[in-house]
């Protein structure tokens, strides 16, 4: 069987000890073709750490980023290095995972079985409880602009063993065929951060790539690891890129229906966040959705700064 070569995209920013939990979990995979890219996104003080763990015996590339370039614009200094390195696959996997040890293999034969897949993820459980689902698959409604993981929280009782086709991979760990890069390019770098993979996948179908989920590949997710859930950046982040999400890949017939549901939201989140006396989160889902209306199509690709 032939063995392409995958680079594995890890973007580290702050999180030395994730970073490094994910490395020795990496150590262990059967696959052996593969280079693993660790990209420092401007961290305070983790590339001095990251050196010495390589002095050590991990075997990895470190590319030190100036600041922090975002989860989209990151990773897309990685896959640059990877489509130089002449790399087959490209697998962008978030730090803050731990792997089975067959996982890989599972999703390159998936991708080398299905010409047609441009796009495969594993099938990813939180790390906290190890049989519950965080993503089986995704699904996007463009009526309402809801971007939803299927089966979110189901305990895996061993009803998982079909390859499905979904609407998007998982950014915390998709394989990347080296062809959809070429053919439609990187991440779009104005997203920073959220959507970026929904708006990747997007593009890749338009252009007639499958994208898949493989559940005989397993990984799990320390979740929100690096970002505290609900937090204002999370909350700017979700209202912006939705919104431009959908300027950037809805039809005209979807701007009714979305516009009536998204303005709703809007409302009900900055009361709600004004009656618990937090102006932070409130101000920053406005300034989200300042942030939508003012992006133009010409932007995009280019950092949101």
């Amino acid at each position: 069987m032939r063995k392409p070569l995958v680079s594995i995209i890890l973007l580290n920013w702050n999180n030395y000890d994730l970073t490094k939990d994910c490395l020795e979990s990496l150590e262990k995979i059967s696959y052996q073709n593969f280079k693993i890219v660790v990209v420092d996104n401007g961290s305070a003080n983790d590339a001095p750490k990251l050196k010495a763990l390589r002095k050590k015996g991990f075997s990895f590339t470190l590319i030190e980023n100036s600041k922090n370039l975002g989860f989209a614009e990151g990773n897309n200094v990685g896959i640059r290095r990877a489509l130089e390195d002449k790399a087959d696959y490209i697998l962008l996997l978030n730090n803050d995972t731990v792997v089975h040890q067959e996982f890989l293999g599972h999703l390159v034969a998936e991708a080398e079985r299905d010409k047609r897949a441009g796009i495969v993820s594993p099938l990813i459980y939180y790390y906290d409880e190890p049989k519950r689902v965080w993503y089986a698959g995704a699904s996007f409604n463009f009526w309402h602009g809801d971007a939803r993981h299927q089966h979110l929280n189901e305990i895996d009782k061993g009803q998982f063993k079909e390859v499905t086709d979904t609407d998007y991979g998982s950014g915390c760990a998709m394989l990347v065929r080296r062809e959809v890069f070429e053919k439609i390019g990187v991440l779009d770098a104005y997203f920073f951060l959220y959507y970026e993979e929904a708006d990747f996948c997007t593009r890749a179908k338009r252009q007639g790539y499958g994208i898949k989920v493989v559940p005989a590949s397993k990984i799990w997710h320390k979740v929100s690891a690096s970002i505290r859930k609900g937090s204002p950046l999370m909350i700017r982040q979700n209202m912006r890129n939705r919104l431009i999400f959908m300027r950037k890949n809805a039809r005209w017939c979807h701007w009714p229906s979305f516009a009536a549901f998204y303005l709703a939201e809007l409302a009900a989140l900055v009361a709600y966040k004004l009656l618990k006396r937090d102006s932070a989160a409130a101000k920053a889902a406005i300034l989200g959705f300042i942030q939508g209306i003012m992006y133009r199509k010409s932007l995009s690709g280019k950092m949101p700064w």
